[in-house]
């Protein structure tokens, strides 16, 4: 489509304007003199739509006057475009005063004026050959063929990537992972998260820094245990000798004390030792009990936690099924209401139409006697073939009447089946959701409550963790140990001390013992945290498969994305070529996850389109309308843009496209007012 002329009055600072326009019309002149507003008058009268995308209808009057009447017709080589804005104040009733501003915007395509602007727009759409029904509804096809900034930067990402995703077909996560088998490892773990690997990959992520975490805090644990030295082991030895030394000479002391070897004193002391070592013992196993028990116990823990985690992923997934189907069953009849009301509002037209084709069908020719010419001589008419003629035209104009009465009603019919289509489709999908929704729901409960359960579980399990527990055994004997005591100390009591110089040696000599039963001390707690460190290293070992586990997942979804954005640009790329690449996903090192965008670079450069210079811009929208319109079988449309001297003379006329181009210029060199100049 091409336009031939423009008429514009009273848009913005253009009070009168009439142009004719060839395949590269340029308005050339100095600032602020009405060529910006000229191609914005035309752009308006194709789209509603300032090239900035906003609406601001006040602004096109000139000087802001409330009640101007803004008109701005098109000759195209195919039809006429005349549209005019206007506002007007109606008086009130009673007072006679002016009321609230009102406005209307009047269509006439080809000379007949449209009753409302939503039949005007849809007939316009048809005339230039974008009325195509496209899934993304709010991508503007009009613009995307006549504004070279619009696909680049003119809608939001989310609209250009359906529309593109529309266009070039989707990539199926079954292609991906037959692409690469490996990535059937996080087959599961995709699904889990609705194959977006933005979500599976923050999850992974958390992960790996949870199970990190825990390795620290493992291993500077481990790190504490050993850093417990042990006694020197001369020192050890010495310690050994020295209380075997002194045990002897206290007994040989006590044995002075009594003034003789003491039978009752001697075995007191034997089954108080015989039970001190036992004791030991039983204190060792016990010990070596509770690490079992606290082993299993953990270990039943950590089953139960993955129960409970894996239960709310099954929810959590489920919840999303559920909401979606309640989104469905409310939003199908939301949907299926206003397609019937639609439905109505063409079987009334649908009527009118059949109405008009009966009233017209009964119509019959009249012909007025005033218009015969009668000979007065012989009464012959004159006039008879004219009339004749009349008469044909009559019928003539009364049958394209009907038949275009007909074509309106055929139309009508097609678009009521079509819409009736459409509310059986939404019926269905509503049905579906309904039957599958309680299902859901019992299935989201049921995990919920498995989740619940295993929860509880682990928290009773906790509760049975325990440092030290002493067996029934080792009570026994700590009490008899006692008992033993008690027993050899009363026997000792009993011994007459008279020798005072022989109890201070034994008392100095059990004090001298201390030092040296502090060493064996030590040498025991040293023992025992290492034992404690080998268990923990055991525990780190396994947490650390676990971290490669989740780092292999990590590095599997990266691949996941990556094929997937390879396979999409070779399909990309069968629409646009190779000149432009799209970015469809992009990493946010804030969140450490990718995002969704979608944005075109510029043509051959990796440089994104909003960061390409002018003449960049203007060449690659173009660029990218004309394979729109190759790979979608649409016919030229004008590009309108503003500030063509951001090209240079050679690449304007070398653009590559049949398409009329209408665009301005700044040039208050040689123009002192608006002058259309060709390329």
């Amino acid at each position: 489509m091409n336009l031939n002329r423009v008429v514009i009055d009273n848009f913005r600072n253009i009070a009168h304007a009439e142009y004719d326009l060839t395949s590269r019309s340029i308005f050339a002149g100095p600032n602020r003199k009405g060529k910006t507003n000229t191609i914005l008058a035309i752009y308006w009268a194709l789209t509603d739509l300032l090239l900035d995308g906003s609406s601001d209808y006040q602004s096109f009057k000139p000087s802001y006057i409330e009640e101007a009447e803004v008109s701005v017709e098109l000759v195209c080589d195919t039809f006429t475009l005349k549209k005019v804005y206007k506002g007007w104040r109606p008086r009130q009733q009673g007072s006679g005063d002016p009321g609230d501003l009102q406005h209307t915007t009047d269509y006439w395509i080809e000379g007949t004026k449209y009753k409302t602007q939503g039949e005007a727009k849809k007939a316009l759409l048809k005339l230039l050959g974008t009325d195509r029904q496209l899934e993304t509804s709010k991508f503007d096809l009009t613009r995307a063929l006549i504004d070279p900034y619009y696909i680049g930067q003119g809608c939001d990402y989310k609209t250009l990537r359906s529309f593109i995703v529309e266009i070039i077909g989707d990539v199926s996560n079954e292609d991906v992972f037959a692409a690469d088998p490996a990535l059937l490892m996080i087959r599961d773990l995709m699904s889990r998260y609705q194959y977006d690997p933005g979500l599976a990959q923050k999850f992974v992520k958390q992960q790996v820094a949870a199970v990190k975490k825990d390795i620290e805090a493992s291993e500077q644990q481990v790190k504490g245990l050993e850093s417990v030295q042990d006694v020197d082991p001369a020192l050890l030895k010495e310690a050994q000798e020295a209380l075997n030394q002194i045990d002897k000479q206290v007994a040989g002391l006590q044995v002075q004390l009594s003034g003789r070897d003491n039978p009752r004193i001697n075995e007191a002391k034997l089954q108080l030792s015989d039970l001190t070592l036992k004791l030991a013992e039983s204190r060792t196993k016990d010990m070596e009990a509770v690490q079992e028990h606290n082993r299993q116990i953990e270990a039943e823990i950590n089953r139960l936690q993955k129960v409970q985690q894996d239960a709310t992923w099954q929810a959590q997934d489920l919840i999303r099924r559920r909401i979606s189907a309640e989104n469905a069953i409310l939003g199908n009849d939301q949907k299926s209401a206003s397609i019937e009301q639609q439905i109505a509002e063409l079987e009334a037209r649908r009527q009118e139409r059949l109405q008009e084709y009966h009233t017209r069908n009964a119509e019959e020719y009249t012909q007025p006697e005033s218009q015969k010419e009668v000979c007065p001589n012989c009464g012959h008419v004159l006039n008879q073939d004219a009339l004749e003629s009349y008469r044909s035209q009559w019928e003539a104009n009364k049958q394209r009447d009907l038949d275009y009465i007909v074509r309106q009603g055929k139309q009508l019919k097609n678009d009521i089946e079509n819409l009736r289509f459409k509310i059986e489709e939404l019926r269905k999908g509503k049905v579906d959701a309904e039957e599958s929704l309680p299902l859901i729901k019992q299935q989201i409960r049921e995990f919920e409550k498995d989740a619940q359960q295993a929860q509880d579980s682990a928290g009773q399990l906790r509760k049975q963790l325990s440092e030290v527990v002493e067996s029934d055994q080792t009570i026994a004997l700590r009490e008899a140990v006692k008992a033993a005591q008690d027993s050899y100390d009363n026997l000792i009591k009993n011994q007459q001390a008279s020798m005072a110089d022989v109890q201070a040696e034994i008392q100095r000599l059990d004090a001298d013992s201390v030092q040296y039963h502090n060493v064996l001390n030590d040498h025991g707690a040293y023992v025992a945290t290492q034992k404690k460190a080998a268990a923990m290293c055991i525990q780190i070992k396994a947490k650390e498969d676990t971290l490669i586990d989740f780092e292999q997942q990590s590095i599997l979804i990266d691949r996941f994305l990556e094929i997937k954005l390879g396979l999409f640009q070779r399909r990309i790329s069968s629409v646009f070529g190779d000149r432009v690449q799209f970015t469809l996903i992009k990493y946010n090192l804030k969140k450490g996850s990718w995002d969704e965008v979608c944005y075109p670079s510029v043509l051959d450069k990796n440089t994104p389109f909003e960061d390409g210079s002018g003449s960049e811009k203007i060449l690659t929208g173009i660029y990218l309308a004309e394979c729109v319109k190759r790979h979608l079988g649409l016919g030229d449309l004008p590009y309108i843009f503003d500030e063509c001297d951001k090209l240079d003379t050679a690449s304007l006329a070398a653009i590559p496209t049949q398409a009329q181009i209408i665009t301005t210029k700044v040039d208050d060199v040689n123009y002192n007012k608006v002058t259309l100049i060709t390329a």
